[in-house]
């Protein structure tokens, strides 16, 4: 009788698990168009990353846009004084508001986090600087703890992590931790030598943030925070910073000397200073938005002069160039729309297996391969965290928020993909 439950409670754990890979669909990109031209208005483009053909999936009727996040088959846009939903395989425009003040957007918790920032009106009325919405663009919380203008957006656990650069004025980087039901927030004051801070990634249970030079300023920054002991450090370097572009493993991708290169998040320190030249901001040409691309191992770069011309160009983790594509001017949002093709491609029931799963604290892995490191992402393609393979093979999930993550596991010789739902 044991034997036929755990037999019927396995087949029904491969049936939710599945097992397969994730690979990039297209590559958006949004272009703000030519600012005060108000017939070149945002438009969402869809790069094929085979032969880089570009196809146009939405526009907005607005003259800037902030920011993209692709969950599944939707793209959220944030774009001047509006906040849409598009379904990227129908070309469906879902959803839109009136908002203004948009900055940055996230999507954890089926939740889309929303910070806001001053605009040319001022800052938020209300005192607002974070906002969640569900997936209908509905309000559902918004918080007041949140001192000036705020920017990218991370969730770990019960918290949010925001980054407050504060407006051009601004002389420190703050870090305001918020929970997740909006009942408590603070700020952590990174200092002077954390102004500029922009984008946040969470490595193994600690936040990096990539500090953006301020105007004429010849050095930039990276800081960390540790979630579990609240230390933080700042780490400066002889280098004008730009955009952070994306992570891979202990690497961060950012502007460098208006290029891009490579920070190294173990050591500290920069990895290399140029893996794509400045583009020619000599001349005013600059790089508009940068992208990594882990699956395929490459780096999206928009460039522009911000009034006459845009162009896209792909290159490989080395710098090599691999091509070009349409690209607007000031095509300053990217994101990568992927295909999860999990439970497509059956692997031999004997070579692995993850139990429990629907999984509250802890799962296992039962595999005939060692488990080298395993890496959770989002649904969106978000790396949240990375394993040590363990002898045993008992990892504990007990600081991811429910929802449903993508593990890839990595063995000597081989490279696993299946789901884990959190409970």
């Amino acid at each position: 009788m044991k034997k036929n439950y755990f037999l019927a409670l396995l087949v029904q754990i491969l049936a939710l698990t599945g097992f397969g890979q994730i690979s990039v669909n297209q590559i958006i990109v949004g272009n703000g168009g030519i600012y005060g031209n108000s017939s070149d208005h945002v438009t969402l483009t869809g790069i094929n990353p085979d032969d880089l053909s570009a196809t146009t999936l939405g526009e907005v009727w607005r003259e800037s846009i902030q920011d993209v996040v692709v969950v599944g088959d939707i793209a959220f846009v944030a774009a001047e004084d509006s906040l849409v939903k598009f379904n990227l395989s129908t070309h469906e425009k879902m959803a839109a508001m009136y908002h203004g003040n948009l900055s940055r957007l996230c999507f954890a918790n089926e939740k889309l986090y929303v910070s806001l920032r001053s605009d040319l009106n001022g800052p938020p009325a209300d005192g607002c600087y974070l906002k969640a919405f569900d997936s209908n663009l509905n309000l559902i919380h918004q918080t007041t703890g949140i001192s000036t203008d705020a920017s990218c957006i991370v969730v770990a656990g019960d918290s949010i992590y925001v980054a407050v650069p504060g407006d051009w004025m601004s002389t420190e980087g703050h870090l305001a931790i918020v929970s997740t039901d909006f009942s408590v927030t603070h700020e952590i004051n990174l200092g002077e030598e954390a102004v500029g801070i922009n984008d946040l990634y969470l490595i193994n249970q600690v936040v990096f943030s990539v500090n953006k030079s301020p105007y004429l300023a010849t050095t930039g920054s990276v800081s960390n925070y540790h979630l579990e002991t609240g230390n933080f450090s700042t780490h400066v370097f002889n280098h004008v910073v730009g955009k952070g572009a994306g992570r891979i493993g202990d690497l961060i991708y950012l502007g460098l000397d208006y290029g891009l290169g490579s920070y190294n998040t173990a050591s500290q320190s920069i990895e290399n200073e140029t893996i794509i030249p400045d583009p020619g901001s000599a001349n005013y040409i600059y790089m508009a938005a940068s992208l990594v691309d882990e699956i395929n191992s490459r780096i999206y770069i928009t460039t522009t002069d911000y009034f006459s011309f845009g162009q896209g160009w792909v290159y490989d983790l080395e710098g090599n160039n691999l091509g070009n594509f349409s690209a607007g001017v000031s095509a300053e949002a990217m994101a990568l729309h992927l295909t999860d093709e999990t439970g497509t491609q059956q692997i031999p029931s004997n070579q692995l297996s993850l139990f429990p799963n629907p999984s509250h604290d802890f799962f296992s892995i039962d595999c005939n391969e060692r488990v080298k490191k395993i890496e959770i992402y989002t649904k969106t393609g978000q790396l949240v965290k990375t394993i040590a393979g363990n002898p045993g093979q008992i990892y504990s999930c007990a600081s991811l928020m429910p929802g449903s993550y993508v593990l890839r596991i990595y063995s000597d010789k081989l490279l696993f993909t299946s789901k884990l739902v959190k409970i």
